[in-house]
């Protein structure tokens, strides 16, 4: 039998907004309550407006690692294709890498009964085919509409017969097309910064500053370092500055200084 059941009333979850919810577990799934279930279930819940019009989606190629070498010398010239339906985008070509690097996006409409899209990378040459290197697929109706989401995908085989090796890092971000559009901005972290309190560290957070804003959106504190560690997300809309809820995320544009404040450095 079940250790408890728990309910949430969906009423109660802002919409637009990441709630985490403690879920008491005293319930059952019909009838009274069961004295001998206890505990809670802490849950992370999403309500996002169903989207009224076509879709796109961003697709930023970074990089990849351990790919297959195609070429003498134990090494490829890698670059990635990426395909939905019938629209296909590639990066640059690489020069001689296994664990190459391309940090470059692509927009690309959804059309409909298009779910998927193909990232396929290949070890270009000057003379002949392109050498397939591996695959990785993305389920597009897994995303979050306008939340973007990085993962490193396992590369695979097209058919039998093929070989791959390695893995793909991609950062996708659902949207609506044509509609004024979230900017999310990740605050990672910094390093090497000025000391700006006795003992030879300082309290830093960042400010985030953008036009429209009426002020700025400022991260948390780390204490007694200089070398912080934020991975906080911010999130605008960028035509009204105005703030969306983050979690370890949230929203902004950007702008770098550092100051003094009564409650610790300040890195904007």
């Amino acid at each position: 039998r079940p250790l408890g059941v728990g309910r949430v009333a969906l009423s109660s979850v802002p919409v637009g907004a990441e709630s985490d919810v403690w879920v008491d577990l005293g319930g059952t799934r019909e009838g009274p309550p069961d004295p001998s279930s206890h505990g809670r279930c802490l849950i992370r819940l999403l309500r996002q407006p169903k989207p009224t019009g076509p879709m796109e989606v961003v697709v930023m190629v970074r990089s990849a690692r351990g790919l297959l070498a195609a070429d003498k010398g134990g090494t490829s010239d890698p670059f990635c294709e990426v395909s939905i339906g019938r629209k296909k985008r590639k990066t640059k070509v690489v020069p001689k890498s296994l664990d190459p690097t391309w940090e470059e996006s692509f927009t690309m409409a959804l059309e409909a009964g298009e779910c998927t899209f193909t990232c396929d990378v290949f070890d270009h040459d000057v003379i002949g085919n392109s050498d397939f290197l591996g695959r990785a697929l993305v389920d597009t109706r897994t995303l979050m509409m306008g939340r973007a989401r990085e993962d490193w995908l396992p590369l695979g085989v097209r058919k039998t017969g093929d070989e791959a090796q390695g893995s793909l890092l991609l950062k996708v971000l659902k949207r609506e097309k044509g509609k004024p559009q979230e900017l999310f901005i990740e605050v990672l972290s910094a390093r090497k910064l000025a000391a700006a309190d006795r003992g030879g560290t300082s309290d830093p957070f960042c400010l985030i500053s953008f036009p429209t804003l009426s002020k700025p959106i400022r991260t948390a504190v780390v204490s007694k370092t200089l070398d912080p560690v934020w991975n906080e997300t911010h999130v605008i809309d960028a035509r009204r500055g105005q703030q969306g809820v983050g979690s370890p995320n949230q929203q902004q544009g950007s702008h770098h200084s550092i100051s003094r404040s009564p409650e610790g450095s300040a890195v904007g």
